[in-house]
């Protein structure tokens, strides 16, 4: 087993390798550990039975942070499993796409669009449906292959740099 710490307890957030901590944080701990406080390095909550302030300076994520997280949320795993019946009548038909993505999508639609925002810009994750078929084999593969890098090279390539102008232009996301 592992003998990880968990990242609020560690001494510094300088002293965090994202990559290693991620990739070799023991799942179970991770899912007896989480808690629903969500409290961001630099931030306060001035008053009231809640009121803490971080200890730490804000530090934006890292590029491969950021990508964890995004690939956590929507990231494309591989091809859908689509284990059904494909005969006349079996429910096969009902398939809207074959592409599989962390998060749960019904019948493949993949309907679930992420919007990330930070300091430099806001990006919508573009679904499978939105991208090129040449694009697809090779999100599967840097998700298949998992090394140092894969999720930021995929966020590099689904993301659509600052998605409010395209949002506020469009209601068809």
């Amino acid at each position: 087993m592992v003998n990880a710490q968990p990242i609020m307890n560690s001494p510094s957030p300088k002293t965090i390798s994202p990559s290693n901590e991620i990739a070799n944080y023991p799942l179970l701990m991770a899912l007896r550990e989480r808690r629903s406080r969500r409290f961001g390095l630099g931030m306060k909550i001035p008053g009231g039975p809640l009121a803490y302030q971080s200890r730490f300076q804000s530090i934006p994520l890292s590029e491969d942070e950021e990508a964890a997280l995004v690939f956590a949320a929507c990231g494309i795993t591989g091809h859908a499993l689509a284990d059904l019946c494909y005969a006349p009548g079996g429910g096969g038909g009902i398939m809207g796409g074959l592409v599989a993505r962390t998060v749960a999508s019904g019948d493949g639609l993949q309907t679930v669009a992420l919007v990330v925002t930070n300091d430099r810009a806001t990006y919508l994750i573009r679904r499978p449906r939105e991208l090129q078929a040449r694009e697809i084999p090779e999100l599967i593969e840097l998700g298949r292959r998992g090394s140092r890098g894969a999720e930021a090279a995929i966020s590099k390539m689904i993301r659509i740099r600052d998605a409010w102008r395209l949002c506020a232009r469009s209601s068809n996301l």
